[in-house]
């Protein structure tokens, strides 16, 4: 607790208390004040090692020109594509739903099919953008694996 000590003031008619924390509150003080520090350095440490565990980070970009010029050069591959949803084609219960996305680099819209197991936890709306991986499969169709938005 706090003991009050007296202050003798320059007025001589008045005389003030005052009340002077003790020395083991200066040190909760101090102490708390480095448990912060602590805390904002971790804090720091876990947010620049995120971009590191980024799954996108070391994925090649979707090639939309060679993809429009001979899509079965990358049959077969992963790419990840960020894009703005452009619209919605349609759904098939069971296979999934079509939905073209404008690419962020070539402003291309590319379809895209993202399956249902993929979809469950998305609802899409035009102009949301995404983060997409995706797969060229036969006949050039892109099927998305994962989604997640930006």
């Amino acid at each position: 607790m706090d003991e009050p000590r007296s202050l003798e003031t320059p007025f001589s008619s008045q005389q003030a208390t005052v009340r002077v924390a003790k020395r083991g509150n200066t040190r909760l003080i101090a102490g708390v004040g480095a448990l912060c520090l602590v805390f904002v350095v971790i804090g720091i440490i876990l947010g620049k090692s995120k971009g590191s565990s980024d799954q996108y980070r070391t994925m090649e970009a979707f090639p939309v020109a060679d993809f429009m010029e001979n899509y079965e050069s990358l049959q077969g591959g992963r790419f990840k594509l960020s894009g703005i949803v452009d619209a919605e084609l349609g759904t098939e219960e069971g296979t999934g739903k079509l939905v073209t996305f404008r690419d962020s680099q070539s402003k291309k819209v590319v379809p895209v099919l993202i399956p249902d197991e993929v979809m469950p936890n998305h609802s899409l709306s035009k102009s949301q953008r995404y983060k997409v991986v995706l797969e060229v499969g036969r006949g050039g169709v892109l099927s998305a694996t994962n989604l997640e938005k930006e």
